[in-house]
């Protein structure tokens, strides 16, 4: 009874809350666990429990947590877990004087070269349900880890981090494993915001990062650099040091300029992360940001590969640049520069030409990034596909380090698609990787026929074409075709998509199905709309391009229709069960629904 009477208390609840999991140091061997008092008082001896596997009674007890307080009222603790063995599942619980929380587990990072899937994204702070719509593909995708480039809140008090906290608990995903309900927990590397500039020491007070390992928090935590293996170095570097800071910010430039040359070459790759971009892409922005550009050149001589920005709420892809005064010059061989991040944060115009953009585009979004030895790949997910993303299993992140989720949006940038991926040339800087930016060959089709068909029997031509859920009391669908003529003959589909141009968006999620029956313009009705195979999905939410990336069944489809197996009769789009409807251009207007395909074809010999 007395051990029984033990073993109930230690699962009772803790008083603790908004576990969170930090890597600033040797994620092979180390991770940061952070969590928060949950209540004002009644609890003491704040410490985790943990093991590498999932039988309790082998775990062992940290020490006692340090506790860190912010801004006076938000009390935190952390336990530095040291002596960790690489690429393992680490299973814990928090627990205090009261109890222990439900379980977690993470895992640390690889130490031989493997791929990674992580993912890099910003500016978070006043659209909590868009910053929630992000999190929740975090949990969908099970990355490695997550580059979180600064602006978590819009005011940086307590109560707003304390929300924060809460809100980062969607990025974990529920698994169950041998019969136990654990959520799988993502590493995150915190970043220091303009928003965060009133208390920087909330790297160490909210995220427990000790970057100089002295036991306290000083802006020396603002930045710091990991290497994930020997495959990447990432350095996050801070933006926000003020003119009365400028000792701080020097001391910052030198540490840069002594590490990149010293231990930049101990990985593959060079990442880094900051907040305020070097060239803003909106003219709501000031033109340079001299902190940011104090970094060209060393990034440049010293190889940095990759830097994720932030700040102006727009979305990027550069080419590889080198510094040219208060400007980058395009190279075949440089830096590549994304971001600017747009994890809630209220949109701005990306209204600032130059000609060293690939594309740049105004959108909510989140950067999922794919290393290897030889490439590292970028797609670009906008947060209203959220809803008809897939969640990848646990099985199929531990059989493959690369995998994906299906029926997410992708950004359909100009001139690569998909995909935005990057190879090391000879010198170790970065290039276009054009050859597998789109895989084999690629055709946009514009849609040779579309209308609007009414549960009520009428049709609509016109230069919209519509779907809603409700219409005043009728539902509209929207009927698509393309002609595939110009579509090599023996070509092979590697994937697919559907780019409409909104002109009305909707916050309701819209289904993509494959028609079953043949129709035209001019004699389609509701009736043949339904039963069809669910192709893909889409949440319209803003003007401009929204891109559908076909599932497995879409591409089979499209497959079948060029092979002559399957008729095609083109796709209908209807409500998810929204009444918000959306209207897209159709092609009477000149800008035609198109139909993206990439593909290869049979090399002739």
């Amino acid at each position: 009874m007395l051990c029984l009477g033990l073993a109930l208390a230690s699962q009772a609840e803790a008083a603790v809350k908004n576990v969170r999991i930090v890597w600033e140091a040797n994620p092979s061997s180390e991770a940061i666990i952070g969590f928060s008092r949950s209540g004002s008082a009644g609890s003491s001896g704040q410490y985790v429990k943990y093991g590498s596997s999932t039988t309790e009674s082998s775990w062992q007890n940290s020490a006692t947590a340090i506790k860190r307080t912010f801004k006076s009222s938000l009390d935190n603790y952390f336990v530095r877990l040291t002596g960790l063995t690489a690429n393992t599942e680490y299973y814990f619980r928090a627990c205090d004087s009261t109890g222990c929380t439900e379980p977690y587990f993470f895992r640390t990072a690889p130490s031989a070269p493997q791929g990674l899937t992580f993912i890099a994204g910003g500016d978070s702070r006043t659209n909590r349900s868009q910053r929630q719509q992000g999190n929740r593909l975090v949990q969908k995708v099970r990355p490695h880890f997550v580059m979180f480039s600064g602006d978590y809140t819009d005011n940086h008090s307590a109560s707003e981090m304390d929300t924060w906290l809460t809100d980062w608990l969607l990025t974990y995903t529920p698994t169950t494993i041998n019969g136990v309900a654990y959520k799988q927990a993502y590493p995150l590397i915190p970043t220091v915001g303009n928003h965060e500039a009133s208390d920087m020491n909330f790297m160490c007070s909210v995220f427990g990062v000790d970057a100089d390992r002295n036991g306290s928090c000083s802006l020396r935590d603002s930045y710091y650099a990991l290497n994930v293996g020997n495959l990447l170095r990432i350095y996050t570097l801070n933006t926000e040091f003020g003119s009365s800071q400028a000792n701080d910010r020097t001391a910052q430039r030198n540490w840069l300029n002594g590490d990149l040359p010293a231990n930049g070459t101990s990985a593959q790759w060079r990442l880094a992360q900051y907040h305020k971009p070097m060239f803003p892409r909106s003219s709501s922005k000031p033109a340079v940001h001299q902190i940011a550009l104090d970094w060209a050149q060393v990034f440049y001589d010293y190889r940095m590969n990759l830097v994720n920005e932030s700040d102006t709420h727009i979305a990027k892809y550069t080419k590889p640049v080198r510094p040219n005064g208060s400007d980058y010059q395009e190279v075949s061989a440089g830096t590549v520069y994304i971001g600017e991040g747009a994890w809630g944060a209220p949109v701005r115009t990306a209204d600032r030409s130059s000609p060293w953009i690939v594309d740049q585009g105004s959108f909510a979004h989140l950067n999922v990034i794919q290393a290897t030895a030889s490439n590292v790949d970028i797609r670009t997910v906008y947060l209203s596909s959220e809803p008809s993303t897939s969640t990848l299993s646990k099985g199929g992140r531990d059989a493959d380090p690369l995998a994906l989720p299906t029926g997410w949006s992708l950004w359909d940038s100009a001139a690569v698609g998909n995909v935005f991926s990057l190879k090391r040339a000879a010198n170790n800087l970065t290039e276009l990787n054009e050859s597998t930016s789109v895989p084999g060959q690629s055709i946009s089709l514009s849609a040779t026929r579309d209308v609007t068909v009414s549960s009520s029997g009428t049709l609509q031509n016109g230069n919209t074409v519509l779907a809603d859920g409700d219409d005043a009391g009728k539902q509209l669908r929207a009927l698509l075709g393309w002609g595939l003529t110009s579509v090599p003959a023996g070509a092979t589909v590697q994937s697919a998509s559907i780019k409409l141009n909104v002109v009305d968006p909707s916050s309701g999620s819209y289904n993509l199905h494959a028609m079953n029956s043949s129709w035209s313009e001019t004699t389609a009705t509701y009736a043949q709309t339904s039963g069809g195979t669910l192709i893909g999905s889409v949440v319209p939410s803003s003007n401009g391009s929204a891109s559908i990336t076909l599932n497995a069944a879409g591409v089979a489809m499209v497959q079948g229709w060029l092979n002559g197996s399957m008729v095609n009769h083109g796709v209908v789009l209807s409500s998810g069960g929204s009444s918000n409807g959306v209207d897209f251009s159709s092609r009477e207007s000149g800008n035609a629904a198109q139909l993206l395909l990439n593909f290869t074809v049979p090399t002739t010999r």
